[in-house]
């Protein structure tokens, strides 16, 4: 386990946003302020629109951290399957890694200082070495019911039809699916029954795959 070092300007939760506040609130608790070991330390950055952004260094954790294999989807051949459906719907996670539980043997490692003194993460933090294959993973076990018709690159899932008809079949498994492992979606990003949309950096739909305009505009 990587040993204490010495104490950098660490972060202020009080100065976040209190949306950002909350979702701190919810993924940690508070540890012996007396603890030795201090894995992690805590700073901030700013975000476009000037709030702050929690941020973490996890580079002392995963230098040690045993590699996982497990692969993600190959972003050519899950194109080529949306791309040749006719009606498509996409979801998004709520924070991603967030709704994952660490096991209880490896909180400890997930000691971090603030201003306010140390606290543990109770959920998967992003920037840990292998969050987004451990996300991955569960992801596919959870829509492997509905793989025929709906995969997920990390908290992206998409649900792809031949017909109206079959499409609301696939929206209500798939959602069913997402319910009963007990994850949730962002609302304002639910988009089904749609003809195309952007996924994964290209505009995907109407049995075709074609780079976003915008990218096109830039190029000439």
């Amino acid at each position: 386990m990587p040993e204490a070092r010495k104490k950098y300007r660490v972060l202020h939760i009080n100065l976040l946003r209190r949306s950002e506040r909350r979702r701190l609130e919810i993924s940690m608790t508070a540890v012996d302020r007396n603890l030795n070991s201090i894995v992690l330390y805590s700073h901030h950055s700013r975000k476009a629109d000037a709030s702050l952004r929690f941020c973490l260094s996890f580079h002392g954790l995963n230098t040690i951290s045993r590699f996982d294999t497990y692969p993600l989807p190959r972003i050519d051949e899950l194109l080529k399957r949306v791309g040749s459906k006719k009606i498509l719907g996409i979801l998004d996670l709520v924070r991603g890694c967030w709704q994952i539980k660490l096991e209880k043997g490896g909180r400890g490692k997930m000691i971090f200082q603030t201003s306010s003194g140390l606290y543990q993460f109770l959920l998967m933090p992003f920037g840990l070495h292998g969050a987004h294959v451990t996300f991955q993973s569960r992801m596919d076990k959870v829509l492997e019911p509905c793989e025929a018709f709906a995969r997920a690159y990390m908290n992206d899932i998409v649900i792809f039809s031949d017909s109206w008809e079959e499409h609301l079949v696939h929206d209500k498994r798939t959602l069913e699916s997402i319910e009963d492992a007990g994850l949730r979606i962002h609302p304002r990003n639910i988009k089904l029954a749609q003809n195309e949309f952007r996924y994964l950096g290209k505009c995907t739909g109407i049995e075709e795959i074609a780079p976003l305009k915008i990218k096109v505009q830039a190029v000439q």
